[in-house]
């Protein structure tokens, strides 16, 4: 389990109990915010999922990122029920995983079957 420094103000207060928990929800919203907002991303070399093939094609670009943004709500979602359910970091961190190397694999193939 990640052991991250608890926030002696929010503690003492009483406002949060588990600290890891709470980092793990917040990252969770993240990814679900992220995910709503990245099919509105335009061609870039800042923000968005950037591989060789989304910047090498406007469609791919945008094919990847509306892939992409669902896998991201999706594993925000999922990631965040079961860091309700668990409070461990393994649901936060396979969802990442599963969502970023799923972009990575539809742009590739996205890329050969268009080109």
């Amino acid at each position: 389990m990640l052991n991250i420094e608890k926030s002696p103000f929010l503690v003492a207060l009483g406002y949060i109990k588990n600290v890891n928990k709470a980092i793990f929800i917040l990252i969770s919203l993240l990814m679900i915010i992220f995910g709503n907002y990245t099919p509105t991303f335009k061609c870039n070399w800042s923000l968005g999922i950037k591989t060789p093939w989304t910047l090498a094609s406007e469609e791919v670009w945008n094919r990847t990122h509306r892939f992409g943004g669902k896998l991201f709500m999706i594993a925000g979602v999922i990631s965040l029920i079961g860091t309700l359910l668990t409070s461990n970091a393994y649901y936060l961190s396979l969802s990442i995983a599963v969502a970023v190397i799923g972009s990575i694999i539809y742009s590739y193939w996205s890329y050969h079957k268009i080109e």
